[in-house]
């Protein structure tokens, strides 16, 4: 198997790995294994590629770039729900003082 479709497809299953790590909200390890496999799409995207082995190549780099589109959506869901959360607790805390106001 041709060298570049081999570290495609190491980066496609990392692109897997991360998905699964964003919906277990695992963010710090999904980052470390981003920068990893930056390294090899960069390798890839510098690399001449055989003729014969484009139409793979590019299947690959899509799938791995709709991959990545899913995990950016996950993290802006996330982010949302973050934020979310934070409002809700500071008018938690706000309701809280008032009530303790009245004591």
């Amino acid at each position: 198997m041709n060298s570049l479709i081999t570290l495609a497809q190491q980066a496609l299953a990392q692109s897997e790995q991360m998905k699964a790590l964003a919906m277990q909200d695992q963010w710090d390890q999904l980052s470390e294994l981003q920068k990893a496999q930056a390294i090899i799409v960069e390798k890839i995207m510098v690399s001449e590629a055989e003729d014969a082995i484009h139409s793979q190549l590019r299947d690959i780099l899509l799938t791995i770039k709709k991959t990545n589109n899913s995990i950016m959506d996950l993290a802006e869901k996330t982010k949302k729900d973050l934020v979310r959360e934070k409002r809700s607790l500071s008018k938690a805390l706000k309701m809280q003082k008032a009530l303790e106001s009245f004591k």
